[in-house]
């Protein structure tokens, strides 16, 4: 199983945000996805008019899955009315590189000492 993220838009007029999170969650489960992490980050302004809005309310779901659920899960989230916009991606740990070796400053800080 990898590990996923869902970013959703929703409307912030209709006051439908809670509601609408929990049909997420519940569509998220019972496709066999297990959430890890949620983060509510609030209304923003979007980069785009969606129809006539200019604000959406934006949350993040972080969870784990297999790859096969995602064709029905997208054709779920486009019929929920309270979602404006939708994302999933895929969330890959990059590996983290070591620091380059110093000794490209150590030369250029000793040619600029002999100078002066």
């Amino acid at each position: 199983m990898k590990t996923y993220e869902l970013m959703c838009v929703f409307n912030t007029k209709e006051n439908c945000y809670p509601e609408g999170v929990q049909a997420v969650k519940d569509k998220l489960k019972a496709a066999g996805a297990v959430i890890e992490k949620e983060d509510d980050m609030g209304d923003r302004n979007l980069a785009y008019m969606l129809g006539k809005e200019t604000r959406g309310h934006y949350h993040l779901f972080t969870f784990q899955s297999a790859a096969d659920i995602f064709t029905k899960l997208d054709e779920q989230l486009k019929l929920q009315s309270q979602i404006m916009r939708h994302l999933i991606v895929c969330k890959k740990s990059r590996p983290v590189k070591p620091p380059r070796p110093a000794r490209h400053r150590a030369a250029a800080h000793k040619a600029a000492a002999e100078e002066a």
